[in-house]
């Protein structure tokens, strides 16, 4: 595991680094039924917007 507790900022940014072609796959999401949400507003987004910013300092220097 990388730096993203998710994963998907590990893949996209491998992804961006090698220069591989992407593509979009439609994903339909139904509404959950059972339990709540263990993802936090304030912890959780703040990990996003840090992987956020990792992403482009990677791919700007990468690109230098």
């Amino acid at each position: 595991m990388g730096r993203c507790p998710w994963g998907d900022f590990d893949i996209l940014i491998g992804i961006a680094k090698l220069n591989l072609a992407m593509r979009e796959i439609p994903v339909h999401y139904k509404r959950r039924r059972k339990g709540k949400s263990k993802m936090r507003i304030f912890k959780d987004g703040g990990v996003f917007f840090k992987m956020c910013w990792y992403g482009i300092k990677e791919l700007k220097l990468k690109r230098r």
